[in-house]
């Protein structure tokens, strides 16, 4: 790597295999540079921007702390607010922020969201900081005008605390090894009035359940990865929480939500009664078993060839208890007709991949964890009897609601990509047509006063 003086006339390239992320850090910061610093691994892209030696900005295209998301959980904004903004973000064109719009609108302060800015850009350089490997180049050009909220982080504070974290992530990784991994509150914890916690211990403390993964919790805590994991690491060494491996029975029965609605009994008997018929259902069955009862669907053609799409229960005849339920529903349809299509699946796929693809998207919307999928279908019976306990879509859902109907809008759009890329696209535009149609037309008797499963469907996908 040249010196600190020669590095104005040239471009850095290399391996972090010969170069330390802290290194080419403390290099730009030494040669006050200007310009963007590019770190890629395995398909993950991290643009870290310099501005006289200071880290300015960050890009990633898997950040797991969204500014919509982090406002969302940290109580700033709700769905609806959000969306608006992001539909004023399109129409704007890309030379506005969302951050900007929020704060011209007042949704939000300057200050606030300087804040949330600022985490966002030390998740990222923290992140860097465990990569052993990958490849890094920085572009050298003048500095970037600030936007309406900017930020400039001083490099070496970040690397005296990157060295501090490093240390102490080797003992939390021997702790906590698994992001999956999933923790309730300790049932054979006994309090102790001498037990001080800190309020970051507090804060994580409140969100556990019994059904949020390691990375669900870091997305929902919205004080970062580290600063999660830590929190979480703490409170197993003080015993209060345990894995829900190492409870004894349904860790998520009786654990409450963080949408903040605590089950009682009848809520306790609906969920019990429910899942007690969907297993007896499973049991008559196996997972494919169930989507490979197939009968021709008359209507669905293409140029080639009638489409068989399975035989298909459609939408229930009694109206829906709320939209969530109505749109699980409608995605098993789906994926019944789906699943035993020849080509749809690939055979050496191992089991039912659709449980990694709804637990990718649970995790990136941590409140969806009253939606369950198992026995090869969602399940919404929890998400209902949290309703019923309300009486109604309260406040205290809203959140619950959002998340998962947005988690359930990401799988469509998986369910409609892997369609079109393996069947073909009038094949696929022809099955979507034919199982998703007929609810349209379906009732809900507790819904939010916006939502149509038609324009739902049409506007995400």
């Amino acid at each position: 790597m040249a010196s600190a003086n020669d590095v104005k006339q040239m471009e850095l390239e290399g391996s972090l295999k010969a170069f330390k992320f802290p290194e080419i850090l403390q290099f730009l910061a030494m040669g006050r540079m200007s310009g963007v610093l590019s770190v890629e691994r395995d398909h993950h892209k991290v643009d870290l921007t310099f501005v006289e030696g200071k880290i300015t900005g960050a890009q990633s295209d898997t950040r797991h702390l969204r500014l919509g998301q982090m406002l969302l959980y940290a109580g700033k904004l709700n769905r609806a607010t959000l969306d608006e903004a992001l539909d004023a973000q399109q129409i704007g064109g890309r030379g506005r922020r969302l951050g900007e719009i929020l704060v011209d609108r007042k949704i939000i302060s300057a200050e606030e969201l300087h804040g949330f800015v600022r985490l966002q850009v030390e998740e990222e350089v923290w992140d860097l900081f465990r990569w052993e490997d990958g490849n890094f180049h920085f572009e050298q050009g003048p500095a970037a005008k600030p936007g309406a909220i900017s930020i400039a982080l001083d490099v070496e504070p970040l690397l005296l605390e990157g060295a501090r974290r490093l240390d102490e992530w080797q003992s939390i990784c021997a702790n906590i090894d698994n992001s999956r991994e999933i923790f309730r509150v300790n049932p054979e914890f006994q309090f102790n009035p001498e037990l001080k916690l800190e309020p970051k211990s507090w804060r994580v403390l409140s969100i556990v359940n019994g059904r949020l993964s390691v990375e669900g919790l870091v997305r929902l805590s919205t004080i970062g990865r580290f600063e999660t994991y830590w929190a979480l690491d703490s409170l197993l060494r003080e015993g209060v929480i345990a894995s829900v491996d190492d409870c004894d029975g349904d860790a998520g029965q009786n654990g409450t939500s963080h949408s903040g609605v605590a089950p009682v009994r009848a809520v306790e008997t609906l969920v019990s009664d429910a899942e007690s018929d969907a297993q007896n259902d499973d049991a008559k069955s196996s997972l494919f078993g169930i989507f490979s009862r197939r009968k021709p669907v008359e209507g669905v053609t293409s140029e080639d060839d009638e489409i068989d799409i399975g035989s298909f229960a459609g939408p229930s005849a009694k109206p829906y208890f709320t939209d969530v339920g109505l749109v699980c529903s409608a995605i098993n349809n789906l994926v019944e007709a789906l699943i035993g299509l020849p080509g749809f699946n690939d055979e050496s796929e191992k089991g039912d991949w659709l449980v990694t693809v709804w637990t990718e998207f649970e995790e990136c919307n941590p409140r969806a964890d009253l939606v369950t999928y198992r026995g090869g279908r969602f399940r919404w019976t929890r998400f209902d009897a949290a309703v019923n306990a309300e009486g109604g879509l309260a406040h205290s859902i809203e959140g619950a609601r959002d998340d998962s109907l947005n988690a359930l809008r990401l799988v469509l759009e998986h369910l409609r990509t892997r369609a079109a890329d393996r069947l073909g696209e009038e094949k696929a535009t022809a099955i979507f047509k034919k199982v998703m149609n007929p609810y349209d037309g379906c009732e809900v008797t507790t819904v939010h006063p916006d939502f149509s499963f038609r324009r739902w469907r049409e506007d995400e996908v």
